[in-house]
């Protein structure tokens, strides 16, 4: 009995339930192999809702102080200097998933300029910068994906 349960338990007892007690009564190799890829998407939102937020207000973090640090370097920055400013005085006062994203998706819009700024300047130092951030962001989605499983393969 789960007495507190979070959303990543329900998830894994959902994924378990379907290995333990739904797979060995299913015949069908299809069925089975679709058994399989509904584990696999389990064990992925299993990730993502354990870790989803953090990610994205560690990334909103990093990308807002980067940006503030870089963007007196920046001769043309005035879209930078225009997301930037929508970023920070836009944030959102709730924790809630969809109040995050929306930061995140803001956060987005001002790594993008950064870049785009960083590159047009052919400010190395900023262009690194921008390169770690974006690196940190393909680490985090390749968390958030999980590895490839071929499912239906043994």
């Amino acid at each position: 009995m789960i007495t507190q349960p979070t959303i990543p338990q329900l998830l894994e007892t959902i994924r378990d339930e379907l290995g333990d007690k739904v797979m060995p009564q299913v015949a069908d190799a299809t069925t089975k192999v679709n058994i399989e890829m509904m584990q696999a998407v389990l064990n992925q939102l299993i990730e993502r809702s354990e870790h989803e937020i953090d990610w994205m207000t560690n990334e909103i973090a990093a990308i807002q102080s980067a940006a503030e640090r870089l963007t007196p370097t920046l001769s043309n920055s005035d879209a930078l200097d225009a997301a930037l400013l929508d970023l920070t005085s836009n944030r959102a006062e709730s924790m809630q998933l969809s109040a995050i994203g929306a930061d995140y998706e803001r956060a987005s819009e001002v790594l993008s300029r950064l870049g785009e700024a960083a590159y047009a300047e052919g400010n190395d130092d900023a262009i690194s910068d921008v390169q770690a951030l974006l690196n940190a962001r393909l680490a985090t989605e390749n968390a958030a994906t999980g590895e490839f499983i071929a499912v239906g393969r043994d």
